[in-house]
């Protein structure tokens, strides 16, 4: 509900990982969560209804890696299975099954899941620009079901520019606009 709040903390004596609920805004519930021996650097949470939420957790790594683990929920947050990502970033669903990841150093790769967050597709090529250019992603905005849009902000000698595209699938992308 709109009252719901989360956070997600780490023991800073222990590898232990626990997310916090509320939904009064004035009493927590603390919660297990899958844990790393490794230390985290961030956390982002989403949650598709009230039942289906997901943790992106960003493992400290060196800046030129990106490890990432995602953890799921079916159950409100009372128990949480927990995959590899493909990298580590924020991540958002327009459902229980279909969610876009903007994960790499940089938030220089975007990867999709048709399964929940089981698998994940890199997405990445399309975008591509010349090989002088890195392309950076952020997180695409759905309305009405798979009809959405992609900002990505493309770098190189040159300067940068934004472009934007636009899916109705979710799949397939097109470019619409780009700008200095």
């Amino acid at each position: 509900t709109a009252s719901d709040g989360w956070l997600v903390v780490q023991d800073a004596n222990s590898p232990a990982l626990y997310a916090a609920h509320t939904s009064d805004r004035k009493t927590w519930q603390a919660l297990s969560l899958p844990s790393s021996d490794l230390p985290l650097e961030r956390a982002w949470i989403g949650w598709s209804d009230a039942q289906n939420g997901w943790v992106s957790l960003q493992i400290a790594t060196s800046s030129a890696t990106s490890r990432g683990l995602f953890l799921h929920t079916v159950d409100g947050g009372q128990s949480w299975t927990a995959w590899d990502l493909p990298a580590a970033g924020p991540l958002t669903f327009i459902d229980t099954q279909r969610g876009w990841l903007s994960g790499g150093p940089g938030q220089t790769r975007l990867y999709f899941t048709m399964d929940g967050g089981a698998n994940w597709i890199d997405q990445t090529d399309p975008f591509q620009p010349n090989p002088t250019e890195t392309a950076f992603f952020g997180l695409p905005v759905f309305v009405k079901g798979q009809n959405g849009i992609l900002p990505v902000t493309v770098a190189g000698p040159q300067g940068s520019h934004l472009e934007v595209w636009s899916t109705q699938d979710g799949l397939t992308w097109i470019l619409q606009a780009s700008a200095a």
